[in-house]
């Protein structure tokens, strides 16, 4: 056999075996998947893990009421860590300030915008709050009938 007779075969050789792993994990993986598994024999409902188990199994409606409820409470959580750190962030300025005019006016300003966005965020709990006395529903826990 000369030398270029035995790389072809070579070559051949290795493109026939690719060939047929190719074809024999195509096999196993359409094997694999088309056996029968008792957890794929009854259909259950699609959830996702990631959600708690306040919204599964809700309607469209109580479903969108549940994530509006959850936006506020996240934006009255995000609101209270910034209303914090701004406070600090303005009391660190006037310590800071030295006597300098300019830096006592300016860290009076984040004091006063950090105690005004407190206001804010407890004004929207007196909001929620009284709507929800008024309706007589809970608006941060929303249960909607179901109609069978």
């Amino acid at each position: 056999m000369s030398n270029n007779q035995t790389t072809n075969y070579k070559q051949n050789f290795l493109k026939f075996s690719a060939w047929k792993l190719g074809l024999v994990w195509i096999l196993g993986f359409v094997i694999w998947n088309l056996k029968i598994n008792p957890a794929f024999a009854q259909p259950k409902e699609i959830t996702n893990p990631a959600l708690g188990k306040d919204i599964v199994g809700l309607s469209a409606g109580a479903g969108l009421a549940f994530y509006i409820a959850q936006l506020w409470k996240t934006v009255v959580i995000v609101g209270g860590l910034a209303v914090m750190l701004y406070l600090i962030w303005g009391g660190l300025q006037w310590l800071m300030a030295g006597g300098d005019k300019a830096k006592l006016e300016e860290a009076h300003h984040k004091i006063t915008n950090s105690l005004i966005g407190l206001g804010v965020l407890v004004a929207s709990f007196a909001v929620i709050y009284f709507i929800g006395g008024v309706l007589k529903i809970d608006l941060l826990k929303p249960v909607f009938p179901t109609n069978y």
